[in-house]
């Protein structure tokens, strides 16, 4: 199959460029002879260096010196010989262990590295299967090794959100309203569609608030790119993204999908150049903090896009030369603060447009340079909401 072969060679390209990263720090050691005399001539000056301080602090100038000792003070040499003896040997075997732990570590982390990327080889390797079996079971493998593998976890996402974009040989002209709805009902798409829904529930779930869980929270910074992909349905309800960034541009959405209570915050989420199909798009419960949204040359021919009970909150949407030629733009019950409505050089061909849910808000229209082509054939417009109407 000619998807699976694309894919495949995509797989290993990521593994090809993920296998020339140097897989852990290298270790970087002095010989052992001389990282003894190192250590030993540095245990020494401290010594020396401790007793000088010492007879300083005590003001004394020199010793008393005499031909005999006591048998008392023999004994005392000889401990201090046999601890210096001791310290000297402490200090050797200090040196080798701590070599010895550096060493092991840096092969249990190449050994780590080793394993992770033939995990990676064989859940790309599933992905690019013809059996949709198998390419179900990888969307799981894949998931699981990002879980583990934090320091290449990006580039697991990356793989699964590309085999999102990736065409599928079922789609014959994905152009053609009739002819896509047509390619979806074939045995071939039902199959591929599971195995795209499990990506999307995979990652959602992987996204939800799971309190104190640092293994998920720090997916939530990831880049999520969709660009061109077809959805056939999705839902990423309660998904929290945080300082993300998540493209569907020139996505095509045929299906309902939906971000019922999805959290945003400091992320962009781009839907420019998208195509909503018959489709339903609903943004229930969905919070916008610092966060804006780019449906910028979308199209709209049918189907509805919905935002209820939404919260906006310094953040703006933005509909710049978005087409309108079918269907419904409503917003119901929703919350903006210092946001902004952009629909600047938007063609309405006879889709409503209502608006009444975004009061408080400040809404740019200019729908006054095609005459009526231009104007929705519903216009429902705020009671508090800032119009600002111009020319185009």
């Amino acid at each position: 199959m000619a998807k699976g072969s694309r894919f495949r060679n995509n797989s290993w390209i990521a593994y090809f460029t993920m296998s020339k990263r140097k897989p852990v720090d290298e270790v970087r050691l002095l010989p052992l002879t001389i990282a003894l005399c190192v250590t030993l001539v540095s245990a020494c000056t401290i010594v020396v260096l401790s007793i000088y301080f010492s007879l300083t602090l005590f003001d004394v100038h020199q010793l008393k010196r005499q031909r005999e000792i006591s048998s008392s003070d023999l004994f005392n040499m000889l401990k201090v010989a046999f601890a210096v003896v001791a310290g000297i040997g402490g200090v050797i075997a200090l040196v080798v262990s701590y070599r010895k732990q550096r060493i092991a570590e840096t092969v249990e982390g190449r050994e780590r590295f080793r394993l992770f990327n033939e995990r990676f080889v064989s859940s790309s390797e599933q992905l690019g299967s013809e059996n949709p079996a198998v390419r179900l079971a990888g969307v799981y493998s894949m998931a699981s090794l990002a879980d583990d593998w934090t320091e290449h976890r990006q580039t697991c996402v990356d793989v699964l959100c590309a085999y999102m974009r990736i065409p599928h040989s079922a789609i014959v002209d994905s152009q053609n309203l009739d002819a896509l709805l047509e390619s979806l009902r074939t045995t071939e798409w039902r199959a591929e569609r599971e195995v795209r829904l499990s990506i999307i529930r995979t990652l959602t779930e992987r996204l939800k608030d799971s309190g104190d869980d640092d293994n998920k929270i720090g997916w939530r910074n990831l880049r999520f790119d969709f660009t061109g992909a077809l959805f056939d349905g999705g839902d990423f309800s309660s998904a929290q993204f945080v300082k993300s960034e998540i493209h569907f541009d020139h996505a095509i959405f045929v299906g309902p999908t939906t971000f019922s209570t999805t959290s945003f915050i400091d992320c962009e989420l781009h839907f420019s150049d998208a195509r909503f199909m018959n489709s339903q798009v609903i943004f229930g419960g969905a919070k916008f903090v610092r966060s804006p949204i780019w449906f910028a040359r979308a199209k709209l021919s049918g189907g509805i896009i919905t935002f209820v009970n939404t919260i906006f909150s310094m953040s703006g949407i933005s509909f710049f030369q978005a087409t309108f030629a079918s269907g419904n733009l409503e917003f119901y019950s929703s919350e903006a603060e210092s946001s902004l409505m952009i629909f600047d050089h938007a063609d309405f061909q006879g889709a409503t447009l209502d608006l009444r849910g975004l009061a408080g808000s400040t809404v740019a229209l200019s729908l006054n340079d095609k005459g009526e082509a231009a104007v929705p054939t519903e216009l429902r417009l705020p009671e508090e909401a800032t119009i600002e109407t111009s020319p185009r």
